[in-house]
């Protein structure tokens, strides 16, 4: 017990140090433990230097949805939401302030995220504004459990060689199977028009 007091109040003095180098290998080496006090956790989870915050926050079971709610509303640091968006088992509550935040690469990290649970509404306001971002395109023809309307909504917009992707997908029902299958024959058509 008397060991693990003074253990704790060495990395308490070091997730202080001034040198973000050493705050980020206390992170580094915490990142997965689930005994270390928590204001350690919680220094860590807001330090201004990314390095320092990254590891605590995409990977320390000891912050609550609620930390990550006010470290999302409190920072417009891509870099912030985008490790948070890494997190495995995301809550809804945070997928929804993640897309609300509006920062396209955690937007696509978290899409990547297939443990990150989005909610149906949620991907729909992603799809509706996913044309012109081309980083969300193959997370989202990869991501798993996706409407059949959602699935349509993406063959329209995304390149051939995704549209393939999307087109192998085994939970395909049979009439977005058979709409897929025709954008891409469609597309297919479009670009030997091009060519001849």
């Amino acid at each position: 017990k008397k060991l693990q007091e003074l253990t704790f109040e060495v990395l308490g003095v070091l997730a202080r140090d001034q040198l973000p180098r050493v705050r980020q290998l206390v992170a580094e080496e915490i990142k997965h433990a689930d005994n270390v006090p928590d204001d350690i956790i919680q220094d860590l989870a807001r330090d201004l230097e990314l390095i320092a915050s990254a590891p605590i926050l995409e990977y320390s079971v000891l912050l609550s949805d609620y930390d990550i709610l006010e470290i999302v509303a409190a920072n417009a640091d891509p870099g912030v939401i985008s490790a948070i968006s890494r997190r495995t088992n995301l809550s809804d509550m945070v997928c929804d302030v993640i897309v609300e935040a509006g920062d396209q690469s955690a937007v696509a990290a978290l899409l990547a995220n297939t443990s990150a649970q989005i909610r149906e509404e949620t991907l729909d306001s992603i799809i509706e504004n996913a044309e012109t971002v081309k980083s969300w395109h193959e997370p989202l023809v990869r991501r798993p459990k996706i409407s059949g309307r959602s699935i349509r909504r993406i063959s329209e917009f995304v390149a051939s060689s995704l549209l393939n992707i999307l087109s192998k997908r085994s939970d395909l029902d049979e009439d977005t199977a058979r709409d897929v299958a025709e954008a891409v024959k469609k597309r297919m058509d479009r670009s030997e028009e091009h060519t001849s």
